[in-house]
């Protein structure tokens, strides 16, 4: 009996703590939250960018999410980016980016390949520089053809422009 009350209470206790921490919970983040001004431990990231300056703070974010394999992280912070700042090339070339895991064993599901190569094409249309124009152009390479090019071919068509 002392055993059962024993593990009563704790539950009891136990049960209240966690009703209280969730008084403290919020509706949301706002753009400011979204953006990782120190990355700490994922170092320093300086990738410049043609789009506002608030877009560039994010577009180092996003790659530094991509360069740590956080892709599901990189795909929805871009994705929110793609939304504010809509005239950001890069932002949409990050999006196909973090849904492309050219180190990891799975392979793409088609209707993430939709998703990749509509932002590429997006992007494509943008005002960008020579140097971000390379990397859309790069990116593109992985999306184009994909109903009929293997996964591999795409990736390594991928690899050979980069190194352009």
């Amino acid at each position: 009996m002392k055993i059962i009350s024993k593990r009563l209470f704790v539950t009891i206790i136990v049960s209240i703590f966690f009703i209280s921490i969730t008084g403290y919970a919020h509706d949301g983040h706002t753009d400011e939250d979204m953006i990782i001004k120190n990355l700490g431990d994922l170092g320093t990231v300086s990738f410049n960018v043609s789009c506002k300056e608030d877009a560039q703070q994010a577009i180092n974010t996003g790659v530094g999410l991509l360069h740590h394999m956080m892709y599901a992280q990189a795909e929805m912070f871009f994705g929110k980016w793609m939304e504010k700042e809509p005239d950001c090339a890069l932002m949409y070339w990050g999006y196909s980016m973090s849904l492309f895991h050219p180190l990891w064993p799975d392979s793409i599901k088609d209707e993430a390949l939709i998703r990749g190569q509509s932002a590429i094409a997006k992007a494509q249309q943008l005002k960008a520089t020579t140097r971000e124009k390379a990397y859309i152009h790069a990116a593109s390479q992985y999306y184009q053809h994909w109903q009929t090019v293997g996964d591999k071919d795409r990736t390594a068509k991928w690899a050979k422009a980069q190194s352009l």
